[in-house]
């Protein structure tokens, strides 16, 4: 049921999604909807958990630890690549949710994670001091929410693949 949900979120946001939406989409009246989760923005907050959980921790785990800025780069042609396997262009629910400025706390945390993913990730290059790892991380999580809203405005995948390569020869 949440997973229905959080689709609806995702597809027109939370102040586009009325509770008649949710109801189709989940089989669910009104009553028990509220009956679970007291209020819209209670749901809106469980669906991006479960996001959490589904999308982004599994993505978050595939960037190893101590592999340097290739890793990091690889992770962002993965992504590059996923982008452009989505032929509805969803983008990312967290960073579509940011875009709306709904669920801050949430969103903030997301945000956090892949940082210090990416900041992880780059503590592996001896090469680097503990502000480079910082700002690199920083600018791979910028370069991280540009793909995904580029991505989701149809910007074409060689554009995307483009902005990764140039991240990577740049810290060569």
């Amino acid at each position: 049921m949440l997973d229905k949900a959080l689709l609806v979120f995702w597809a027109q946001g939370f102040d586009a999604t009325s509770i008649e939406d949710l109801e189709t989409a989940t089989g669910l009246r009104r009553a028990s909807l509220y009956g679970a989760f007291g209020d819209k923005q209670a749901m809106f907050r469980a669906c991006l958990a479960r996001y959490a959980r589904a999308v982004a921790r599994p993505w978050l785990a595939a960037l190893p630890a101590g592999g340097g800025g290739g890793s990091v780069t690889s992770f962002l042609d993965s992504l590059v690549t996923a982008i452009a396997a989505d032929p509805a262009r969803r983008g990312c629910f967290m960073v579509n949710t940011a875009a709306d400025g709904q669920a801050g706390e949430e969103v903030a945390t997301h945000l956090t994670r892949f940082r210090d993913g990416f900041a992880s990730a780059l503590a592996g290059d001896a090469r680097l001091g503990a502000d480079e790892v910082r700002g690199r991380a920083q600018l791979a999580l910028a370069t991280m929410l540009g793909l995904l809203v580029l991505g989701r405005a149809g910007e074409k995948r060689e554009a995307l693949a483009l902005a990764v390569r140039a991240l990577g020869e740049s810290w060569d």
